[in-house]
């Protein structure tokens, strides 16, 4: 059996509102319910769980931006169903740019 993959950990720049706002998006369809301090996502994998830190602020110059750390823990979730929820979550998380 293959080993599981390490919690995805990263701080990104928005509170847990617009976290909420963009889930169901970053989700590709998959169900989820909330849990706690988190989330809960089925896979055809497995079960992801996804954590949320307490949100606070990170300052640059005169900008002051949102701070949340925000952790995908994979547990025995299948690595093709993590990549592929990784892969997804990171397009729905993304911001346009030039």
């Amino acid at each position: 059996m293959a080993e599981p993959l390490p919690p995805w950990r990263r701080e990104m720049a928005l509170d847990r509102a617009e976290f909420l706002r963009c889930l169901p998006h970053a989700l590709a369809g998959r169900p989820w319910q909330a849990s706690g301090d988190g989330f809960v996502v089925d896979t055809a994998g497995g079960r992801v769980l996804i954590r949320l830190g307490p949100t606070g602020e990170r300052r640059i110059a005169g900008l002051r931006l949102p701070s949340t750390p925000v952790e995908l823990d994979f547990g025995a979730c299948s690595a093709d169903a993590a990549h592929a929820l990784l892969r997804d979550f990171a397009r729905g998380f993304q911001r346009g740019g030039g």
